[in-house]
């Protein structure tokens, strides 16, 4: 779970417990966004990852989003999780720019471009 602005990573809170991912969320959410001097009213957008990933997790994710763009009436982004370790291989340098990467899954080989455009997002 990260908090962005433009291309500033503010705050990272890797859920690294056995705690289940539904109870982990919202107080991470709560820490990241208190440590970088934001409420949930200051976020533009809230961004989730849309797989592949476990059912549950997906799930817990994208309903937590939807929740909070109904009640702020914010836009929601969903983020592929292969463009955000894609992003994650490069150091970033997709944030706020174009990248491209390489990935191998399944015995299939692809390829991942991606742009993304700079908002303030809960990820």
């Amino acid at each position: 779970m990260a908090v962005l602005q433009g291309e500033a990573v503010l705050k990272v809170v890797a859920h690294v417990s056995d705690q289940e991912y539904s109870a982990w969320l919202l107080p991470a959410v709560r820490e990241a966004l208190g440590s970088s001097g934001l409420q949930m009213e200051d976020v533009d957008a809230y961004a989730a990852a849309a797989g592949p990933g476990s059912f549950t997790g997906v799930r817990v994710g994208l309903a937590t989003v939807k929740a909070w763009a109904e009640v702020y009436g914010k836009r929601i982004v969903a983020v592929s999780r292969l463009e955000a370790l894609a992003v994650e291989a490069s150091g970033g340098a997709g944030l706020g720019g174009r990248f491209r990467e390489c990935t191998t899954g399944s015995g299939i080989r692809g390829c991942i471009s991606t742009e993304w455009d700079g908002l303030g997002a809960v990820w």
